[in-house]
């Protein structure tokens, strides 16, 4: 079986890492005790939990329970149910007392949350917190078909700091935390990613349309060059596909089709080109691949329910 490292180079690793947009969406403290179990519903979004002290066991799912121990990182997708015990000497499963975590709403961005499952000393001490990766609006990086996986780190790794530093972002709620935790959160995405794939099989199994080595190229290379002449048949060529297989294919990861995934990855590009104020909307308009301004203006507004202009005004407004 040919390695999944033949199909995506270095440059395109990175390209793909540092067009990845991370949005941070809710933090959670987890203090769990013996003979206690804490309990989360199905989210929509993924979620990094970091066990920073205390024994115990996550559940995800129908999953193999993953054991818990101090530095050990744990990422569950989209989707699927998850519980941390933590069971007291003698203690049957099904004996466990339990606090069942509120559902995540779209509203609760942004907020910190702390559940306490224990009488008066807690075992395990985990922060927790849903994000949203993706490229574009419509290449989600974590499916709700992914399995979770876990990473051990020692002491010295900058993870739980950082973690703990969202947190205190969100906590205090200064002038700017949303830019800053995501940023952080980014870091520590970044840091999972990049040590799985240092893994002894380097691939992303599990992990969308990255797991799909020649989806993955194609990717890649719409995130390098959103502006490029693609078509089907280019993209196609590039993941050594028929048309119509690749189509096929690029649907089944990512969920969109080609060229819905790459007018988001343009339309993205030119929001924040727009924001910048530095380019005229003709010059954003060739740069993400559009013959004039009247084709741009439609796709635009398609996706964002404005036209460029309206988007730039708007924001110049919400900032002065």
């Amino acid at each position: 079986m040919v390695s999944e490292r033949l199909f995506l180079s270095t440059p395109d690793l990175n390209g793909l890492l540092l067009a990845m947009q991370i949005e941070a969406l809710q933090m959670t403290e987890c203090l769990v005790g013996k003979g206690w179990r804490l309990s989360f519903p199905a989210a929509k979004y993924p979620a990094i939990h970091y066990n920073l002290r205390g024994e115990g066991a996550m559940f995800v799912g129908e999953h193999a329970p993953i054991p818990l121990r101090p530095h050990v990182l744990v990422v569950t997708p989209p989707g699927q149910a998850y519980r941390i015990e933590v069971p007291a000497q003698g203690t049957a499963s099904n004996s466990l007392r339990t606090v069942n975590a509120q559902p995540l709403h779209n509203d609760n961005a942004g907020l910190l949350n702390k559940y306490v499952a224990a009488a008066n000393e807690y075992e395990v001490e985990m922060i927790c917190g849903y994000f949203r990766a993706s490229f574009g609006a419509s290449i989600d990086i974590f499916t709700a078909s992914a399995p979770p996986f876990s990473d051990a780190f020692d002491s010295s790794a900058q993870v739980a700091a950082q973690l703990r530093n969202v947190v205190d972002e969100i906590r205090n709620h200064t002038v700017g935390m949303e830019a800053m935790a995501t940023a952080i959160l980014k870091q520590v995405v970044i840091t999972v990613l990049r040590r799985k794939l240092m893994s002894p099989d380097g691939k992303l199994s599990g992990l969308s349309a990255l797991s799909d080595p020649m989806i993955a190229r194609v990717i890649a290379e719409i995130v390098a060059r959103p502006g490029g002449q693609h078509s089907i048949a280019s993209l196609a060529d590039i993941a050594c596909l028929s048309r119509a297989a690749f189509n096929a294919r690029f649907k089944k990861a990512v969920g969109h089709s080609p060229m819905s995934a790459l007018r988001e990855v343009r339309m993205e590009r030119a929001a924040k080109q727009l924001i910048a104020n530095v380019l005229s909307i003709e010059h954003i308009a060739r740069g993400v691949g559009y013959a004039n301004r009247s084709s741009f203006s439609r796709a635009f507004l398609e996706v964002y329910g404005m036209d460029p202009s309206s988007y730039r005004s708007q924001d110049l407004r919400s900032t002065s």
